[in-house]
């Protein structure tokens, strides 16, 4: 089940004062800064600017929560909630095999973004993970160490990952996505997996405009909390 923020809540949620806001239709209640509960809208009212933001370039799909997408697909349970409370994202290996290794790795902003082709193209967000961290290597999906039927890419090799949060959000309306789509007419993204907008040891001005960017689609972006 999913809940969909819009930017009404959003406000009504900054009124409350609280890092975090919860309620129904009917009313709202504070809770900590990890509870989830089915059937309520969750909002974390981030801080900002954010300290350190990466973009990580996927394929595309609608859900990213196991239906078919274009490309190769290892990306297509980055926003399914694994068995432990958890979201756990793939990017494409930098170089020979290795996963990104940020100077820092823990408290990321990763915003996810894909490419679209047809008669709307470019480089859209779809979704973003909050607090997030990179591990030093690509691990297998938790679900394989308790589903013996878990399903395997379609190279054979089971799905892995090298980010994992349990703070996810995902865009999933196209509509929305197009509407941030983001300015890569210089080409800094390129086919580069990943890209540290601000906190690593570059502070190029192009960096900046992306972290930016990235800031404004997370105050005011519609979306749904997998």
């Amino acid at each position: 089940m999913t809940n969909r923020l819009t930017n009404a809540q959003r406000a009504s949620a900054r009124h409350q004062g609280s890092s975090w806001f919860a309620g129904s239709v009917g009313g709202a209640r504070r809770l900590g800064p990890n509870v989830r509960q089915p059937g309520h809208l969750s909002l974390r009212i981030f801080l900002m600017p954010y300290p350190q933001i990466a973009i990580a370039n996927v394929d595309y799909s609608q859900k990213y929560d196991g239906e078919n997408m274009q490309g190769y697909g290892y990306e297509r349970y980055n926003f399914k909630r694994a068995p432990d409370g958890h979201f756990y994202g793939y990017v494409r290996y930098m170089g020979e095999g290795v996963a990104p290794r940020p100077v820092i790795r823990e408290g990321w902003l990763v915003m996810f973004i894909a490419r679209l082709t047809g008669p709307i193209q470019g480089l859209v967000p779809v979704g973003w993970y909050s607090n997030a961290t990179f591990e030093t290597e690509r691990e297998d999906r938790p679900e394989y160490s308790i589903d013996g039927h878990f399903p395997l890419a379609p190279d054979g090799k089971r799905y892995s990952y090298c980010i994992k949060s349990n703070e996810a959000f995902l865009i999933p309306d196209q509509e929305d996505r197009t509407t941030f789509k983001f300015d890569n007419s210089a080409n800094h993204i390129g086919s580069a997996s990943i890209i540290y907008a601000r906190g690593q040891l570059a502070h190029d001005n192009w960096r900046e405009e992306f972290a930016a960017h990235i800031e404004r689609i997370v105050r005011e972006a519609r979306c749904e909390i997998p």
